[in-house]
């Protein structure tokens, strides 16, 4: 299974930066506790990859609509 990344670095209202994760990726379910499952696995990985993430998201097309959690 391959999974997209997009990592994004911005500046907080403080101006300290904050990393963002973005996965393009859902569960097979699609329910929100098992994306919420999702994003916490891929996150811990990319981590484990040495990615700095201080919030992540997953985005994903349903419908053809982008969606995102």
């Amino acid at each position: 299974m391959q999974i997209n990344l997009a990592h994004l670095r911005e500046r907080s209202t403080t101006g300290a930066p904050i990393d963002f994760a973005v996965f393009d990726a859902r569960s097979n379910s699609g329910t929100q506790s098992d994306n919420s499952r999702l994003l916490e696995q891929l996150t811990m990985k990319a981590r484990g990859a040495g990615v700095k993430v201080d919030q992540a998201a997953l985005a994903y097309s349903e419908n053809g609509r982008i969606r995102g959690e």
